[in-house]
């Protein structure tokens, strides 16, 4: 209800992000229970496509499916960001 609460949540759900998606230890240390969690994450998606340009040295074509993701994830998350920036207008 606050912004102290909502500081709180965004921090702990961040971390979470991190932590799964392999910003804090690889995911390919994780099992693969984890590992598929890790796809949920932008963080995962990112990694894959770092580690496929950095450390596997693929061609910038292979980053197509991370590339998708991650555009298609910013789309719908900024249209609901919009949706929910109008509603707080009107009030």
């Amino acid at each position: 209800k606050t912004r102290a609460q909502l500081s709180g949540v965004s921090t702990f759900v961040i971390l979470g992000m991190s932590a799964v998606g392999g910003s804090m230890v690889p995911r390919f240390i994780m099992t693969e229970t984890m590992q598929k969690f890790g796809l949920l994450t932008f963080n995962g998606w990112a990694l894959d496509g770092y580690l496929k340009v950095f450390w596997r040295e693929e061609p910038l074509w292979r980053l197509w499916p991370q590339v998708l993701v991650l555009a298609a994830s910013a789309v719908v998350f900024m249209v609901i960001a919009r949706s929910l920036a109008r509603r707080w207008e009107q009030v």
